[in-house]
């Protein structure tokens, strides 16, 4: 999590996955915890750089200089069963982003942190705001503790899950998903289909999604989209009669 004033990351991320789906090999140069020059990439890199650009010269609340490109998110995944769905992929919310929580998957993410009050006064401020992701499938992550060290990760072996008790603690928690993993996904989709209407109005943002034509591009997305349905509800985007 960024800590402002006291991050002091430096090297590079690198990766061919976002939380959307593969991209062409992006790498991101990082001084200080902030991204400062965007490698290759193709199209997803072209829209990163573009950013960059046009928020070069934005002081975002919190953030210790000026522009978005902070690097503050960085988490290991720990569940063993996670797998990508067969049907349709990659669609609408049929995505990369559950691989997040892949064992051995470290997760990368920079720009604003999401669902924060820095983030909404950014965003009532008329700035762009939003964060980014890369995904590190097969990384080795040494860690030293007083001097020693320590592998968590190796080529993506999340070394935790070579214990046997380990192994048989997460047997009794992580089985649902192999058995449906869409579950997830409708999981993350009632939440996003409940609180994006709420957040846009907090903020004061662009509803466009939320009536009339937008509202259809909104369903599209949500619901019964790559076979991932949920019940309407109301109060929401999907279920809405157009203005």
């Amino acid at each position: 999590m960024f800590h402002p004033t006291k991050e002091d990351g430096e090297g590079v991320i690198a990766g061919t996955t976002n939380h959307i789906a593969a991209c062409d090999w992006t790498q991101l140069e990082v001084e200080n915890s902030k991204i400062v020059k965007i490698n290759e990439g193709g199209e997803f890199g072209n829209k990163l750089r573009d950013v960059m650009e046009r928020t070069k010269d934005i002081q975002y609340p919190t953030f210790p200089d000026k522009g978005i490109m902070h690097w503050w998110e960085a988490s290991i995944g720990t569940n063993p069963h996670i797998h990508r769905p067969r049907k349709d992929f990659p669609s609408g919310f049929v995505n990369c982003l559950y691989e997040r929580v892949r064992s051995g998957v470290i997760h990368m993410g920079f720009g604003t942190i999401i669902s924060s009050m820095a983030e909404r006064e950014a965003a009532r401020a008329g700035h762009l705001v939003g964060h980014w992701h890369l995904h590190l499938y097969f990384p080795t992550y040494e860690t030293q503790f007083s001097g020693d060290n320590e592998n968590i990760i190796e080529n993506g072996q999340l070394a935790a899950l070579d214990a046997p008790e380990i192994r048989k603690l997460c047997a009794n928690y992580w089985d649902h998903y192999a058995q449906d993993p869409l579950h997830w996904v409708r999981s993350e989709l009632e939440i996003c289909r409940n609180y994006h209407p709420l957040f846009m109005k907090m903020v004061g943002a662009d509803d466009k999604y939320c009536h009339g034509a937008g509202a259809d591009w909104w369903k599209g997305g949500c619901c019964n989209h790559s076979g991932v349905t949920a019940p309407v509800l109301g109060g929401n985007c999907c279920g809405q009669s157009h203005d």
